[in-house]
């Protein structure tokens, strides 16, 4: 028994037959037929599942997340932070979104806020701090 060649066998894949008689690399048809699950059905038991677990969850999650969270506080917190995005974005300035007509808007009712804390400076818009001691 020696090395099977090309010789050998078939030369192509319409020459090869499967294990049911059918011949490899044939198109589906009437002799033919596709196997494997019927179409739609993986789609059909996710939906299943999902709805299951919705109403499920309306009638006993939220006893179940109280449970989880006085039971079993790191799964708690882990279940949180699977639910977090994995990106996010923070806003560390909160001015960047303004435009200048309403961070000048902004600053003048800061200024006028301030103003009422602040002794009466005449007018010179220094806070007093260059205003003349005087004996009283």
């Amino acid at each position: 028994m020696g090395r099977k060649t090309k010789a050998d066998g078939p030369h192509n894949n319409a020459e090869k037959m499967r294990a049911d008689g059918m011949p490899v690399g044939v198109p589906f048809g009437p002799d033919n037929p596709p196997r494997g699950r019927p179409k739609g059905s993986r789609h059909k038991l996710s939906e299943d599942f999902i709805k299951a677990m919705a109403e499920d969850f309306e009638n006993h999650g939220k006893d179940a997340i109280v449970k989880m969270r006085e039971d079993r506080p790191g799964d708690y917190i882990r279940v949180i932070a699977s639910l977090m995005p994995k990106e996010a974005t923070l806003t560390i300035n909160q001015f960047d979104e303004l435009t200048d007509e309403q961070l000048y808007a902004r600053f003048s009712a800061l200024k006028d806020e301030i103003a009422t804390y602040l002794p009466d400076t005449g007018g010179s818009g220094d806070g007093g701090r260059n205003q003349k001691k005087t004996k009283h």
